[in-house]
């Protein structure tokens, strides 16, 4: 006689076969943009010990991550942990993805798990057919192609990571809930010991989350919501249950290494990249309306990815774009609302509020970054990670009691599953392929810049790439690009960056004067760009007016704030002497 295997260790596996499938071809692809600063560059995850005593790490303050370090100690660790090992060969940083991934998309299949074990949901059409059901969301959440941003983004994460805890949390305080069987979490060890280390761990989690990304802040919402929609008991009791959660996170504003300082989210969360976009917080919400109604689109068609957008800000809600999308956002959030205040008064189907838990979750996860609370960048996909749970979750309930309306019968869990392989399949294949446009930078810019022409980042980057590989003949038209689109977009004071890469293209093919012109335009674009003075410095020395060079050379050390390089002083002294011996010489 054979053991028969339990269906849920069969599903893990289903689901780990599924994560390895989708990524395997990423062990290789590039460190890109953000990945530069916080691995390759970063001096703080290149040693340990910063993060056994962080406080010897101020020293690192003006560096750009520094901040980051101390809100996000938890992902910054893995990096550290990732270079003690392997220093900065790149399977290893994305095999520690795909597994965090994993564990994510097993999360998610238990939370499912939990939620169809809740007195509001335990007695569903849903809960008769929970392990396949659960099976097919967290399939789904592991092979959707909007998933690349954060898994083969090496940088990004901390997005899963922060998913990871933030899941982990919900299903450990589920589980203890659920063990309690009428009693109190807080009696005695002895009478459950089952549902204190669930409750245990799941601070645990809530912990880790608050010290790897800032939209965490949401997740004692998320537990006190799911408390007093799923579970029931006295008001006060379940608010004792929930506030621990709160106190947590109130460490979010905590400066590691200075327990006394306090950081408002809203400053953490600007201070973690440098403002390209001057927008004001209204400006930010409108935008955040459209932009959301593009994240609901790639989830249902996850067609024209990219890493880079090129979306426009909108500075009001009445045109054809924002108007809309509040119109279709007020109606998502409304009917699940409604929904969840039949349930609660027993007026509707209990399978309902599995969809109005989604549409909520997908909201709440989402606010910290499409609200009011201004981000450098419009558009990232991978602030859908977490959100996207919840998404997968309305959408596939809602399919399910509608087609089981449709055929008047209830669905088995084999047909289920039967309807829901093609959709896998095809997510599958589609996350391989837009994994194989991540497998070079070159690859990666050269899809960006055709689904985003506007976009000055991305003219940018492919500039800079193949300067890098001495191709400046070719980088120039993509610097030139980038300027041009600046100048548009930006105005006075923001083209010099790509203006300076221009002019050192021309500098390295000998065209000196082209090179003097972009470097003067930079400068004046931009009276900060001290680099440049230097720049015009060294080119005029090269065309042997020796003069103009001393004179660009002390402006440039006059400004700059940084102590002076010392060749450039040997450099002057060395100019003054050969004018000397011109002038001694007539």
């Amino acid at each position: 006689m054979t053991s028969r295997i339990p269906s849920e260790l069969l599903h893990l596996f289903i689901i780990g076969l599924l994560c390895l499938a989708a990524y395997a071809n990423t062990l290789h692809s590039p460190f890109v943009l953000d990945d530069r600063e916080v691995i390759v560059g970063n001096p703080i995850t290149h040693d340990l010990r910063y993060f056994l005593k962080p406080w010897t790490a101020r020293q690192f303050t003006g560096h750009f991550e520094y901040k980051s370090f101390k809100m996000r100690y938890v992902a910054f660790l893995t990096f550290a942990c990732n270079y003690a090992l392997h220093k900065l060969d790149l399977p290893g940083y994305h095999a520690f993805n795909i597994l965090g991934h994993t564990l994510t998309a097993w999360a998610v299949y238990f939370l499912l798990i939990m939620l169809l074990k809740t007195p509001a949901l335990g007695n569903s059409a849903l809960a008769r057919s929970a392990p396949a059901f659960s099976l097919i969301v967290a399939a789904i959440f592991a092979v959707h192609p909007i998933q690349t941003a954060a898994v083969t983004y090496i940088w990004q994460r901390t997005a899963m990571l922060c998913a990871l805890f933030y899941v982990g949390a919900i299903v450990c305080y589920g589980f203890a809930r659920l063990s309690c069987h009428g009693a109190n979490v807080f009696t005695t060890w002895k009478i459950n010991r089952r549902a204190t280390v669930f409750y245990l761990a799941s601070l645990f989690f809530c912990l880790l989350a608050s010290r790897t990304k800032e939209n965490s802040v949401t997740l004692p919402v998320s537990i006190l919501a799911l408390e007093f929609v799923l579970f029931e008991g006295g008001c006060k009791k379940r608010m004792l249950y929930v506030m621990p959660f709160f106190l947590v996170m109130a460490n979010i504003g905590l400066s590691l290494g200075n327990g006394s300082s306090l950081e408002p989210v809203q400053q953490s969360l600007a201070s973690n990249a440098v403002t390209k976009e001057p927008y004001s917080r209204i400006e930010y919400l409108y935008t955040q309306f459209r932009v959301v109604v593009t994240y609901l689109r790639l989830i249902i068609f996850p067609v024209g990815q990219r890493l880079i957008y090129d979306m426009p800000s909108y500075k009001t809600i009445w045109n054809t774009v924002v108007g809309p999308s509040l119109f279709l956002h007020l109606v998502l959030i409304g009917g699940a609302l409604h929904m969840l205040g039949n349930s609660l008064r027993k007026q509707a189907a209990a399978a309902w509020t599995l969809v109005a838990v989604g549409v909520c979750w997908f909201y709440l996860t989402l606010a910290i970054e499409s609200s009011v609370l201004v981000l450098s960048d419009l558009v990232f996909e991978h602030r859908m990670y977490l959100p996207s749970v919840g998404v997968i979750i309305a959408i596939v309930a809602m399919v399910t009691i509608l087609g089981e309306r449709a055929a008047g019968r209830k669905a088995t869990p084999l047909a289920l599953i039967a309807v829901a392989i093609p959709v896998i399949i095809g997510l599958l294949f589609t996350t391989i392929e837009r994994n194989n446009v991540w497998g070079s930078e070159e690859s990666l810019w050269q899809d960006n810049i055709v689904k985003s022409p506007s976009s000055i980042m991305v003219h940018y980057e492919m500039g800079m790439l193949l300067a890098k590989k001495q191709k400046y003949m070719e980088a120039i038209p993509f610097f030139k690009k980038a300027s041009t689109l600046e100048k548009e977009i930006k105005g006075k004071g923001w083209n010099s960056p790509a203006l300076n890469n221009l002019g050192n293209c021309y500098f390295m093919l000998g065209r000196l004067l082209e090179a003097k012109q972009a470097w003067n335009e930079a400068y004046q674009e931009n009276r900060d760009n001290f680099l440049a003075l230097y720049n015009i410095g060294m080119t005029e020395d090269k065309l042997g007016n020796f003069r103009l060079a001393i004179q660009y050379y002390t402006e440039f050390i006059k400004y700059s704030s940084s102590p002076p390089p010392p060749e450039v002083l040997a450099r002057i002294k060395q100019l003054e002497g050969l004018l000397g011996e011109l002038k001694n010489s007539h």
